[in-house]
């Protein structure tokens, strides 16, 4: 044997070898990334049904408030990600239609809404997914949520009560389509497969998407008279 085969030490390796070493250092790297990325899995999922119990203990104990605060955070979030949408860049964010939806959302989930929920289990017990949907969406959906969301986001939008009884009145079929068309098999499935603590909180979660279009349509021509304005200005 030649003496860069005795000696393993010898800086001038083969090919072979240092291919070897090459691909022994990928698959270590493969496999710590993996282990990682299972461990990150692990911890994400751990938080997460902590953070679940947790809310549930706590929407348990007080249902009312905890609805209230989760609507307050969610409907927030809806109406700033539908001025984002449909603002020009550089306008000013539009306070108090932000405040308008937010109150609204609070005291609506926290009250009225979280008191039927609560019914609906009584008077039909732990089943009944399907009329308890059909009777929220048609009845609480149509005839509470929308009259109730247009009359006080325009009070508190500065609109008397006959513009928003008109405005309610003008969008009133659009506006009950939508909500019939999105939430009768939402609410199916929530009282289907969600909790009772937990059914605000799966109702909010897709209030953001309901919410941000009926904040689109609710203040398009609110939208449209600012934008309107500050043309005239400029």
């Amino acid at each position: 044997r030649s003496s860069e085969q005795r000696n393993p030490r010898n800086p001038r390796l083969s090919p072979t070898y240092l291919t070897s070493v090459q691909a022994h250092v990928r698959s270590s790297r493969t496999q710590s990334m993996i282990i990682a990325m299972r461990a990150a899995r692990r911890s994400f999922s751990s938080s997460f049904w902590e953070y679940t119990s947790a809310y549930a203990r706590v929407s348990d104990e007080h249902p009312h408030k905890v609805a209230a605060i989760t609507a307050c955070c969610v409907l927030g979030s809806a109406d700033a990600t539908a001025q984002l949408l449909t603002q020009p860049v550089g306008d000013q964010f539009d306070w108090q239609r932000w405040r308008a939806l937010v109150v609204w959302g609070t005291l609506f989930y926290g009250g009225p809404c979280r008191f039927l929920y609560a019914r609906y289990d009584r008077w039909w017990g732990s089943g009944a997914a399907v009329r308890k949907a059909l009777v929220d969406v048609f009845g609480n959906g149509v005839f509470l949520m929308c009259p109730t969301f247009y009359l006080t986001t325009g009070s508190l939008k500065g609109q008397s009560l006959g513009d928003s009884v008109r405005q309610f009145q003008d969008e009133w079929v659009q506006a009950s389509t939508g909500t019939i068309a999105f939430w009768l098999p939402a609410c199916t499935l929530n009282f289907a497969f969600v909790p009772p603590h937990s059914r605000i909180l799966a109702i909010t979660a897709l209030s953001f998407l309901h919410k941000t279009w009926l904040s689109l349509l609710s203040n398009s021509k609110r939208v449209a008279s600012r934008l309107s304005l500050d043309t005239a200005t400029s």
